[in-house]
């Protein structure tokens, strides 16, 4: 493998990957320089929740080592496809 390669995987997000994927969301919002007590009242409305996952298009992408480093969301409804969340 070349050093300068970069590998990744981008796989269909699995509700056992909830935990990891809020942390990963948890991860992103501590470089917001938020006021504090601000992220620990926000950060559970931007959570994510099995149900979630069931019926929307949502991918986890992985490194070499397995590894989550990011997630994207796709919403599609009759009138729109919007990109819902991205979080590397």
């Amino acid at each position: 493998m070349d050093s300068g390669q970069i590998v990744i995987r981008i796989i269909r997000a699995s509700e056992e990957s909830v935990p990891d994927i809020n942390g990963l969301i948890a991860c992103c919002k501590a470089y917001w320089n938020l006021p504090d007590g601000y992220s620990d009242q926000a950060l559970p409305w931007h959570q994510l929740r099995p149900t979630y996952l069931r019926i929307n298009q949502c991918f986890e992408v992985l490194d070499a080592h397995v590894r989550l480093v990011a997630f994207v969301s796709v919403v599609v409804t009759d009138v729109r496809v919007v990109l819902d969340n991205l979080r590397v």
